[in-house]
């Protein structure tokens, strides 16, 4: 039994169905997790689940489209009598969270010694998913035994169970005991710092067995670790369904309008929605151009996403926006037969973050990035493992004795290759001089003259260019540390052998406007 990310309501609430029934008839282990879903169906049908509604009132939880694909993707897996895994890539406000709050009151409240964790992005929001259960039980009044030990708990008398929230990076972590369901919301959004150690400390506590729950879902920031998970999740071995959450399966996205004129866009949308079956109203389309206006097409994108592409290259501010691009499958020559000047590189030197290496082709105009070598904590006899001879590499500026120590190494392993200062570009168009080395980064990318071989150790550039944005503040490129981005080591490289190449052989691709190429970052900083 199987379902797609494409299943219509209706669908979805036939498989439902179908499941009550098959309990009702006794077809099912009374205590398998598939007959306490259906359960969990039937308390809602008889309204005895209510929330606060958007509009302020208290009304009985009736589940909307998506909350009705979320509960069937988990009765097919407990159905199959396999542990319940979800990740939820989503667009805005669909109730996500709500339904997963709900099925966990209904479980600690009917089911013995149940402990549900939820683990929320910031502490704001793990009080408004705590306030969901509080508004559960204030209205269904379930025997309570409070809370304890200054945390967002609660505690049911009859069935000694607990509702636990967490905040993502807090000393707890929900690592401790061992909960049966877990939920992570919003996980793009943790902090960067301590998010992985959250993720695993977590979901490792639960135990691999068919009465268990763990579900990710967030919105999408950027190919980071939430939707590296998700990503992983399309995989049939996976243990996680993998389910996407389209902005018009909310059927409240609607606003009054005449009859409009469908552009392009508007059109394939409408198509796209019908293999979801939803008929997309002119209704909901006014809903979408009111918020594209609103918010602008790239925070839209993100935010209430049409297709999970969208949702991860929408991303306002990318300093190097659509790097996907430069993905290619073959080189258009033999690499093993070029001459020296064609073999080029790019170095960034580190230690505890990464060394990375780029080895790479200047070939017909074109950079083309051939492979890249990635390694912490390594000295410099490490690193030559990383240079491939005959190619002239162009180093971070400022690291003057790791170069030393680089190219010391490499002569003594009798390595023929070149290691230099990579030049710096100085341009009075931008703030100082690094900026203006990203926008000659991303000119190449716009005009074609950057092309990436698609390899595992390539694509670590792609994952930093998908999370590398301007400071709103700053107006600057915005660096940070994380697990699964680094610190950007690997487009700094990049960013060191495009100097090097731009500066003597590629053409110019800008506006044409006068710039100038320094050799000395003492020189490009007097200049600003």
């Amino acid at each position: 039994m199987s379902l797609t990310n494409s299943t219509t309501t209706d669908e979805n609430q036939q498989l439902i169905d179908a499941l009550v029934a098959e309990v009702d008839a006794g077809n099912v282990e009374p205590e398998s997790m598939l007959h306490w879903l259906v359960r969990f169906v039937k308390w809602l049908r008889l309204g005895l689940c209510r929330i606060r509604s958007v509009n302020q009132t208290i009304i009985p939880l009736h589940p909307n489209p998506t909350q009705l694909l979320l509960l069937a993707r988990l009765m097919v897996q407990a159905a199959n009598g396999r542990p319940l895994r979800q990740r939820v890539l989503k667009a805005r406000k669909h109730g996500v969270t709500t339904l997963y709050e709900a099925l966990a009151y209904f479980l600690c409240s009917h089911r013995p010694e149940q402990v549900s964790n939820f683990i929320a992005h910031q502490g704001d929001s793990t009080v408004e998913i705590f306030e969901i259960a509080k508004t559960i039980n204030r209205e269904y009044k379930a025997p309570f035994g409070g809370g304890s030990d200054g945390l967002m708990k609660m505690v049911f008398a009859d069935t000694h169970s607990r509702l636990i929230c967490f905040t993502a990076g807090s000393e707890s972590g929900a690592a401790g005991g061992t909960p049966n369901m877990l939920h992570l919301s919003e996980v793009a959004l943790w902090p960067r710092t301590k998010k992985v150690v959250t993720e695993y400390a977590s979901t490792q506590a639960v135990p691999f067995v068919p009465h268990s729950i763990i579900v990710y879902e967030s919105t999408a920031r950027g190919k980071e670790l939430f939707f590296d998970r998700w990503s992983e999740a399309a995989d049939p071995d996976n243990p996680y369904d993998q389910i996407f959450i389209p902005w018009f399966l909310d059927d409240r996205c609607r606003v009054p309008t005449d009859p409009i004129e469908k552009d392009e866009d508007e059109v394939c949308l409408v198509g796209l929605a019908d293999t979801y079956g939803i008929k997309l109203a002119d209704e909901s389309l006014a809903w979408r151009r009111v918020k594209l206006q609103e918010i602008g097409p790239q925070l839209f994108r993100q935010e209430y996403p049409s297709t999970p592409d969208e949702a991860v290259q929408a991303m306002a501010n990318l300093v190097l926006p659509d790097m996907g691009s430069t993905l290619i499958d073959v080189l258009p020559f033999d690499a093993g037969n070029l001459p020296r000047d064609m073999l080029v590189g790019g170095i960034d030197h580190g230690f505890y973050d990464p060394t990375v290496i780029i080895s790479a082709v200047l070939y017909d105009q074109v950079i083309y990035v051939i492979d890249t070598w990635r390694r912490s904590e390594c000295l410099a006899e490490d690193c030559v493992q990383g240079l491939v001879s005959r190619h002239s590499y162009y180093c971070d500026p400022a690291a003057t004795g790791a170069r030393v120590e680089l190219a010391t190494a490499a002569t003594r392993r009798k390595f023929d290759c070149s290691l230099q200062a990579a030049p710096r570009r100085r341009d009075h168009r931008f703030g100082d001089y690094s900026e203006a080395e990203w926008h000659a980064v991303a000119e190449l990318r716009r005009h074609e003259k950057l092309k990436i071989l698609d390899t595992p150790a390539n694509r670590q550039m792609l994952l930093e260019a998908d999370n590398f944005e301007y400071n709103p503040t700053t107006g600057q490129p915005k660096y940070f540390r994380s697990d699964a981005v680094g610190h950007f080591d690997s487009l700094d490289a990049l960013r060191y052998l495009i100097m090097g190449v731009r500066s003597k052989t590629i053409d110019r691709v800008d506006d044409g406007r006068p710039v100038k190429v320094v050799s000395a970052r003492r020189e490009s900083m007097r200049s600003f």
